[in-house]
């Protein structure tokens, strides 16, 4: 089968690119020939895109009439549907993308994969304005948002996702990969069926000796709870001076992370930019690993990784991250922003050795069912099913 992503950026800036380059790799090993168009925003590094169209202007009224309509995506995307002759489109973020390239799309077998928050999903529409549209970023209601985040709010909701609906008449299958993005898209009128996220697992490594090491690996930027992190680690110190915390990401708030953490003591680690190939030795030096986002996760990969390498899991109880963490098997849940719960959390897991020791014994077995195998053969069922039904 000849298969065609199309996705909003090209190289491993979050979960959802990951996703889209490690389930490419496992098709192709199944024996299918996969290419990605892509935007050319971002750097080289692990670039896994095979074509590109130009990204969205950064600001002014040229980036929000281009949000609406990118021509050069319409165009590359006609360019590789006449050479590349897919069998089947997936389509993965599309704020890039935007709707211009869906109305190419008529009588060709689609799939619209959604990942988390879009433009065309009014319930979390929200998480698609930028930061600074918000007087605070991280609570993102209504009532916070600046004028400028006002406009911006109007043109996506009356705008922008009627187009995207539109579109969306030539898709003939939606995805979501969790129970809680199913549910939130049905309420919204679209009809998706739900196949549970694949990651690539890692094998189990035993807990590390020496001080107790928190981990958190993503984007480093507020909406993730960095911050949070951050705070319930001063907390923690002052209860448990041997922690330590380590940071493996970038993103735009990491200068502004590091300058608050600099007067720490034991000093924060910041590893940077972490290929796919260090992350299971990033994984092992760690004691557990820490998910505080206060954005909604459709999913959260890192979650199952970290669980895969028999790290317990602190997460924010947001989305679908019920999908894989079990509280009290393999990790523990706290309330989105909540420092205090947070630092009690931690606390709690770090002090109590037998209990920590438990959930990293059961921590691998907990999530083998989210193989990206196992997704893969589940994944190739549904294409063949679209393409059988498009014929």
């Amino acid at each position: 089968m000849r298969v065609l992503n199309v996705v909003s950026l090209g190289y491993p800036a979050g979960g959802a690119e990951t996703h889209v380059r490690d389930l490419s790799t496992v098709l192709r090993e199944r024996g299918h020939i996969v290419t990605t168009l892509a935007s050319d925003e971002g750097p080289t590094q692990e670039r896994f895109a095979d074509l590109s169209f130009r990204q969205l202007p950064a600001k002014g009224l040229k980036k929000i009439g281009s949000t609406l309509y990118n021509a050069d995506a319409r165009r590359q995307l006609r360019s590789a549907l006449a050479t590349f002759r897919p069998d089947v489109v997936l389509l993965h973020t599309l704020q890039q993308v935007t709707p211009a390239p869906l109305f190419e799309l008529k009588g060709v077998p689609t799939v619209l994969l959604v990942h988390g928050p879009e433009i065309y999903t009014k319930s979390l529409l929200n998480w698609s304005l930028l930061a600074s549209d918000y007087r605070l970023p991280q609570r993102r209601r209504m009532l916070d948002l600046t004028p400028g985040g006002l406009v911006h709010y109007a043109f996506y909701r009356l705008v922008c996702r009627p187009v995207y609906r539109a579109g969306f008449h030539n898709v003939n299958e939606v995805v979501a990969y969790s129970a809680y993005m199913q549910d939130l898209l049905r309420g919204e009128g679209l009809p998706a069926s739900y196949i549970p996220l694949g990651v690539q697992l890692f094998q189990p490594q035993p807990l590390p000796p020496g001080p107790p090491v928190v981990l958190f690996v993503g984007r480093l930027e507020a909406e993730k709870g960095v911050f949070n992190l951050l705070s319930a680690y001063k907390d923690l110190l002052s209860a448990l001076p041997s922690a330590r915390l380590v940071f493996a990401g970038n993103g735009k708030d990491r200068e502004r992370l590091m300058a608050e953490a600099n007067e720490l003591q034991p000093p924060v680690k910041f590893l940077g930019h972490v290929s796919r190939d260090q992350l299971p030795a990033v994984y092992a030096g760690s004691t557990i690993v820490v998910m505080p986002s206060v954005f909604v996760e459709a999913f959260g990969k890192v979650g199952p990784e970290a669980l895969s390498s028999g790290r317990p899991v602190i997460a924010s109880d947001s989305g679908g991250v019920r999908e894989w963490l079990k509280p009290g098997k393999n990790g523990l849940l706290v309330g989105p922003g909540d420092v205090a719960q947070l630092t009690a959390a931690m606390l709690s897991l770090l002090r109590d050795e037998g209990t920590l020791a438990r959930m990293a014994n059961d921590a691998p077995g907990s999530v083998s069912q989210l193989s990206i195998q196992v997704h893969a053969e589940r994944f190739e069922r549904l294409l063949q099913d679209v393409v059988a039904r498009s014929c």
